[in-house]
């Protein structure tokens, strides 16, 4: 994000920042379309939170897996962000619903497995860490 806010000569308040982080999370392509049209927007390149409020819209792009890392975490306001987003796009309840179930299932088998083998030998056998880094 740095390298096209300098290409564009933008400059934006740190509360204009982390609304285009927030809003554009996990779609790159979608945030520099949004810098770029900012930029024509405001040709002074003096980015505020009113100006970036009033001229963006959320386009992060999430998987269930998102929401359900969020939900583990106990980071209730991003799971709702997400869950939002996730509706948006169209998703299938029952398949965010089965998503968490196979995770709260994988927890609760690590947990009895634990006992008998150490955790980072259940984590690569079951891909714990792998699995969602890219999703």
């Amino acid at each position: 994000m740095l390298r096209a806010q300098k290409q564009l000569n933008l400059e934006l308040d740190d509360a204009a920042n982390q609304v285009l982080c927030y809003c554009y999370e996990g779609n790159l392509l979608a945030l520099a379309q949004a810098l770029e049209r900012l930029s024509l927007l405001w040709p002074d390149g003096k980015l505020t939170l009113p100006r970036v409020e009033q001229a963006v819209n959320d386009a992060a792009h999430f998987t269930p897996f998102h929401w359900v890392d969020a939900l583990l975490m106990g980071k209730s306001k991003r799971a709702l962000h997400i869950l939002q987003q996730l509706r948006l796009e169209g998703s299938e309840p029952v398949i965010l619903l089965r998503t968490l179930q196979r995770e709260l299932l994988l927890l609760v088998n690590l947990k009895r497995q634990s006992a008998h083998t150490p955790l980072r030998a259940l984590f690569d056998k079951h891909r714990v860490m792998g699995r969602t880094a890219g999703a």
